[in-house]
């Protein structure tokens, strides 16, 4: 079989995205789905703040709720081939595998 000549090219609307976790499953065509999301605290309803008028600093004296609740925010989704959802997997795994022999014990931090 004759060699194959790749080029790699970025789309126009590429771009790097955190992720903390991933929702899905499969759907009714058979098909993997894979909802990308990042966690986070919600934003507060409101702030009430002071400022010290000598120093300029702010300091926050009440937020509404007390206690944010921490948001699963999907970021985007992906419809995939059982075969194509296998291939990203074992590809993540190896990633993994070389980093954890190229990094030293407790030495990745994130």
């Amino acid at each position: 079989m004759p060699d194959i000549h790749i080029i790699y090219r970025a789309a126009k609307d590429y771009k790097s995205i955190p992720v903390s976790g991933v929702y899905g499953g499969i759907n009714p065509q058979g098909m993997i789905h894979a909802d990308l999301f990042i966690e986070k605290a919600d934003y507060p309803e409101e702030t009430v703040m002071r400022v010290n008028e000598t120093t300029g600093e702010t300091f926050e004296l009440s937020r509404t709720p007390e206690q944010q609740p921490v948001v699963r925010e999907f970021l985007v989704g992906m419809v995939m081939r059982p075969e194509v959802a296998k291939a990203i997997g074992q590809w993540l795994l190896k990633q993994v595998d070389q980093m954890e022999r190229q990094v030293p014990q407790g030495g990745w931090k994130q």
